[in-house]
């Protein structure tokens, strides 16, 4: 067909990269759209929940999560480079394997970056502040650079499922199968992350200064 003389002569595509192609697909999906956000989830919203802020599981769960979300966002990059170099291909050559290869980086820095956070003084430490100066600015950049690794990652998914050697007929099962798992997985923590967020709001509504008693009876959850 068109569309697969098209796939070849663009991405000079063989059969025998299919199984990495695959392979690479349901490892990004798996780390991207259900393992990542949900340590993302537990940081975020740590004191929403009373099992999560007690004795730091929060962070424990985080940290366990988010390095098994890496493990598996590194597997399904060497596959995908491993199954380039058996097929002849040329590497980062698409837009979706330069973003995916910046993902892959800041996602190993992310993990790096908090073994050097600044130490958080404890309570015996009178004279400072927890939230102050380098520890304020890492604890930002972070959140932020964490935030911004999961939604690039995101597009990048998106734009995986547009690329022309994704449209043969021998991946069609695999892009609909992967479409599902990421839109489903991706909906649900948008809704979960929005409905949370509603939670915490409320809850600082109620603890502010002058609120008022129906202001701190309103239920927690919307």
């Amino acid at each position: 067909s068109f569309l697969c003389e098209k796939a070849h002569s663009v991405y000079k595509y063989c059969d025998g990269a299919g199984a990495y192609v695959r392979a690479h697909g349901i490892l990004m999906t798996v780390a991207w759209a259900a393992v990542i956000p949900c340590g993302v989830f537990f940081a975020c919203f740590k004191n929403s929940f009373a099992a999560l802020a007690e004795n730091g599981l929060w962070f424990k769960l985080h940290r366990a999560v988010q390095m098994l979300g890496v493990v598996l966002a590194c597997a399904g990059f060497a596959v995908i480079v491993i199954g380039y170099k058996k097929a002849k291909m040329k590497h980062f050559v698409l837009t979706h394997a330069r973003v995916g290869l910046a993902v892959v980086v800041l996602a190993i820095l992310q993990p790096l970056n908090a073994f050097v956070r600044p130490h958080k003084p404890g309570p015996d430490d009178v004279h400072a502040h927890p939230h102050s100066g380098w520890r304020t600015a890492w604890e930002v950049f972070h959140k932020k650079t964490g935030y911004g690794v999961l939604m690039l990652s995101w597009s990048n998914i998106l734009l995986a499922f547009d690329l022309v050697e994704f449209q043969l007929d021998s991946y069609e099962g695999l892009r609909h199968a992967l479409e599902a798992a990421f839109f489903t997985l991706a909906g649900a923590w948008l809704v979960a992350g929005y409905t949370c967020s509603v939670r915490k709001w409320r809850g600082a509504q109620r603890r502010r200064p002058g609120a008022t008693d129906d202001d701190k009876l309103e239920p927690l959850l919307i």
